[in-house]
């Protein structure tokens, strides 16, 4: 993923605060996850989808889960991220 479209999706993340464009929020980050093949910045774009929709309640960890077969790299990563002792 370009740092200019990483800008862009931070960019979104901070409109949202103002104005409600969780769909759109939820369109751009589900299709960078998918995208992303280098884990290390797929795990900190999964955090980032995360914390940019959880205050609306959404759960990108549990939609992403959906989204990715047990014992995939991607998968591994989300279990993680959304084990109970990563939220503390």
């Amino acid at each position: 993923m370009s740092e200019i479209f990483r800008n862009h999706l931070s960019d979104l993340s901070s409109f949202h605060e103002f104005e409600n464009i969780l769909g759109i929020l939820i369109t751009y980050y589900t299709q960078e996850c998918v995208k992303q093949e280098e884990v290390e910045t797929f795990s900190e774009l999964a955090q980032d989808f995360y914390y940019s929709t959880d205050p609306d309640d959404y759960d990108a960890y549990y939609a992403l889960r959906e989204l990715f077969e047990p014992d995939t790299d991607k998968r591994t990563i989300i279990d993680f991220l959304s084990s109970p002792d990563d939220k503390i």
